[in-house]
């Protein structure tokens, strides 16, 4: 049986569960804030995300396709709430073509003293900045494609958390295009982070995300 959040009778049973139980090992006032509110049935999730959501960011990652990773940035750039966010194109190697395509959204082009016109340039962000990650190989030089992911990844990562110190993350890749809805979806489930230990992170992964199964 599906709830109308979109999980099953028993998922929403066993995460019921689990809230209960870290509950009863949390002061009080604690278990009013967390627990009170989710008995009415109206509780606001996106203005809660947002209070956690302390200083978040989304990262998109790219290599040596430009063309995508325009379309990429371009959805991007109609999302709502992105106001909120610091955005950053992380880049493995320096392919011209992307740095580019980047620097055009995030207004990094031109007279630096100039005022910024790029789609992805504050205020419609916090920041934007472009990173190139240094193409080398840890393995070797035939090193299988998952492990030149694998190291973008863990230095962009590394990046966000330890030199940027942001709270959150949210990772996309160069191919992807978004629903209106994609900020607002990470925001409502933010608190499920804090909420239930057993969550290390939250996806918007769908197979089915395909048109004729979508309407936005």
């Amino acid at each position: 049986e599906e709830s109308s959040s979109g999980l099953s009778l028993k998922d929403n049973l066993t995460l019921e569960s689990n809230l209960h139980k870290q509950a009863a090992n949390r002061a009080p006032e604690d278990i009013s804030n967390s627990l009170a509110t989710s008995q009415t049935g109206h509780r606001d999730w996106v203005a809660e995300g947002r209070a956690r959501l302390r200083n978040p960011a989304i990262v998109v990652f790219t290599y040596n396709r430009p063309h995508y990773l325009r379309q990429t940035l371009q959805s991007l750039s109609h999302v709502p709430g992105l106001s909120r966010f610091s955005v950053y194109v992380s880049q493995d190697g320096d392919m011209r073509e992307v740095a580019a395509v980047a620097n055009t959204f995030g207004g990094l082009e031109g007279d630096a003293s100039a005022p910024s016109k790029g789609e992805l340039a504050p205020p419609h962000v916090r920041a934007f900045e472009l990173w190139q990650h240094p193409r080398v190989p840890l393995i070797g030089p035939s090193q299988h494609g998952h492990a030149w992911v694998a190291q973008h990844y863990k230095w962009a990562l590394d990046r966000a958390f330890n030199d940027k110190s942001h709270s959150h993350v949210i990772l996309v890749e160069d191919d992807m295009l978004f629903a209106i809805d994609f900020v607002r979806y990470f925001e409502a489930t933010a608190p499920l982070l804090d909420l239930d230990p057993t969550i290390w992170c939250v996806s918007s992964w769908n197979d089915n995300g395909l048109k004729k199964y979508t309407w936005d």
